[in-house]
């Protein structure tokens, strides 16, 4: 059995005892790796210690300036707005998921996180439009009076633009006071930085999942965002950014106090305190990059997320600061609200044209529980976002913000020691297919990068060569798709048995993601995909993701990466052993569906068993009904077995 040392550097082993348990249980099977094992900080975890249970279904709403439903609708390209007007599309697009009166109660205090960037005025797209947080106060004070306790915060990343000094009133939030829309109303800006103060307002607020393990799975947050009697309302702008957008989650930057982190939170402030983001994108540090953890690391440390609200008056392209001129700037005259920050954000990658599976702190969330990525899960109200949006956002120039995100979790063979490619070292190596839990391959492994960084996981310590594999299901046919790769050393791709990919080479610069480009075609359902992989010098790692044909980079819409036996679509569940000869024709099964209970009214019908998304048997009996009292709201798959062995299917929606 391989053993493995040194797993987290500067961390007490007593607190990782558990994990590390964890992980020499997946390595208990032959696998003949070479020499000692030593994990580089962070670089991957066993997928299966994701332990969050699914979020619920939810809903998110889109309401656009020239809805009919407004008092006033106007044009999407109206540069005239006014208060009013956004009051209303506010108000509408809060109705839709149930009104404020759902989300904020009398006596509540509340939080209203914008987020404002530079220090100037609102409106040209880079910080919120303060008539969106006037829009939400007002509502707040026309539901309870002065019953709630508001607070406007923010903790700013620029070093120009301190709250307590120039921000707030470059930004206008100082004039607020006076405002005369706001007359009457009692409201306090909170600087989450704490910088006046001292720092005495923060705690070192632990993580759910500990996911940038350079931070010790704990950041500096004011003491109010974890405070049961505090709502938290988060109202981004939406803008492009290189972690492929920057709205609900990527708008937490804010919460990491700068008395703390410095500023721009990477350069470290009181105690030494500092985020890495991009500052380890190095050789030395095997090319990694912490962003996207650190982001959903912020949002996992708030006690809750109760509603957002998202400013898409004017956003921004490209980057997330105005380019000169205005260039960047995309008006779309639209607000959307939900209570889910995931699935909020979902929708908004969908409304800019990006894939929200190429967003990697939005399949990271809704890995730990933040909410739903998933779109069957998601109601969306309001406007038809597939043809009421149709500018795809430009993603930028920078290596982050033009690749997306690559397929993540792999099972991974043994480090065979190299003698040639050429060299089968597993038989039949083509037509390889293994599943979870097959002799001589890892269980799946979620790599924290989308380098796979096999130098941490396998640490060969001389020239090797490994397989790495991952099913693939496609919605569709495709003919002509892109398969995005870069590897430093040889690397040879089989999809569906048949070779399609042989780079011969060395030295390729690893700061890329993408070299090569080669064309494929995917079947509809199940393919099969394996990577080879060499290793003489350098970084032992390699970058794989399947892009629709000129685009620059959004993943094959619908497209899922998977293990069999692990975590099968829902569509490809009559290929499984639980599944044998499934369809879905869902006016077969006649279902009684109560608060508590389903109830499958068919007479040939001899055993039911209920699945969720993920292909996870939940509950089966050989009686006729499943009690679903226990079940969270969400998506779920209810089979049922016939009189002649025939299996169908049918999704079921729990509210």
């Amino acid at each position: 059995m391989t053993i493995i040392k040194n797993y987290f550097k500067n961390v007490k082993l007593l607190k990782w005892s558990a994990l590390a348990i964890s992980l020499l249980a997946l390595f208990a099977m032959d696998m003949a790796f070479t020499g000692t094992q030593t994990v580089i900080e962070g670089s991957f975890r066993a997928d299966s210690l994701f332990t969050a249970v699914p979020a619920s279904a939810t809903s998110v709403a889109v309401i656009a300036s020239d809805n009919v439903s407004l008092t006033n609708p106007v044009s999407m390209t109206s540069t005239s707005l006014t208060f009013i007007q956004i009051k209303d599309m506010v108000k509408k697009s809060i109705n839709l998921v149930g009104g404020i009166s759902k989300y904020v109660h009398n006596g509540d205090s509340v939080i209203i996180k914008p987020n404002i960037v530079g220090a100037k005025l609102t409106g040209d797209g880079e910080n919120t439009d303060i008539r969106v947080v006037k829009a939400i106060i007002k509502l707040i004070y026309e539901q309870y009076g002065n019953g709630c306790t508001i607070f406007i915060g923010e903790g700013s990343a620029r070093s120009t633009a301190q709250m307590g000094g120039v921000l707030w009133k470059a930004a206008g939030y100082q004039d607020l006071s006076t405002d005369a829309d706001l007359t009457g109303i009692n409201f306090q800006l909170l600087d989450l930085n704490d910088e006046a103060a001292g720092g005495v307002n923060l705690i070192y607020k632990k993580t759910t999942n500990s996911l940038a393990i350079d931070q010790g799975g704990s950041y500096w947050i004011h003491k109010y965002l974890v405070s049961p009697n505090v709502k938290y309302i988060d109202v981004p702008v939406l803008k492009m950014h290189e972690p492929g957008m920057t709205n609900c989650l990527k708008n937490q930057i804010g919460i990491a106090a700068g008395y703390r982190y410095g500023f721009n939170k990477m350069a470290g402030g009181a105690g030494g305190y500092k985020l890495i983001h991009h500052g380890h994108f190095t050789a030395a540090y095997n090319w990694k990059s912490w962003q996207d953890e650190e982001l959903t690391d912020l949002s996992s440390c708030i006690d809750r997320f109760d509603l957002c609200v998202v400013d898409a008056l004017l956003c921004l392209e490209s980057q997330k600061t105005t380019m000169s001129g205005g260039s960047n700037q995309v008006r779309l005259n639209t607000i959307i609200a939900g209570p889910d920050p995931v699935a909020v954000d979902h929708v908004c990658a969908r409304i800019i044209g990006s894939n929200p599976d190429d967003i990697a702190f939005l399949t990271m969330g809704a890995k730990i529980g933040l909410g739903t990525n998933d779109p069957d899960s998601i109601s969306i109200f309001g406007e038809n976002i597939k043809t009421k949006y149709m500018h795809r956002f430009d993603r930028g120039t920078t290596v982050h913000a033009t690749y997306g995100q690559g397929n993540r979790v792999w099972l991974i063979s043994p480090a065979f020691n190299y003698t040639t490619m050429a060299n089968q070292y597993i038989a039949n190596e083509a037509k390889l297919a293994p599943s979870k839990g097959d002799p001589g391959w890892s269980a799946p492994i979620y790599f924290f990068d989308d380098r796979i960084d096999l130098a941490s996981f396998l640490k060969p310590s001389s020239s090797a060569v490994a397989y790495c594999y991952t099913n693939v299901y496609s919605p569709k046919a495709t003919t002509g798709s892109e398969l995005w790769l870069n590897s430093e050393e040889q690397m040879i791709v089989y999809l569906n048995g048949v070779q399609v990919y042989n780079y011969n080479g060395v030295a390729r610069p690893n700061g890329n993601f993408v070299t090569d480009k080669p064309l494929i075609n995917l079947l509809a359902g199940e393919n099969t995909l394996l990577v080879k992989v060499l290793q003489t010098t350098g970084c032992y790692d390699f970058a794989l993701n399947i892009c629709e044909p000129g685009t620059m980079g959004n993943r094959v819409d619908g497209l899922k990466f998977y293990i069999k036996n692990y975590n099968v679509p829902a569509p490809l569940l009559s290929t499984t052993t639980q599944f044998k000869n499934i369809s879905f024709p869902f006016d077969k099964l006649r279902i009684l569906q109560t608060t508590n209970q389903l109830t499958v009214q068919n007479d040939d019908v001899t055993e039911i068993a209920l699945y969720n998304m993920n292909g996870v048997k939940l509950a089966g009996t050989n009686e006729k009904s499943i009690i679903i009292s226990n079940l969270k709201a969400g998506i779920y798959i209810l089979s049922a077995k016939l009189n002649n062995s025939s299996v169908i299917s049918k999704k079921i929606v729990k509210q």
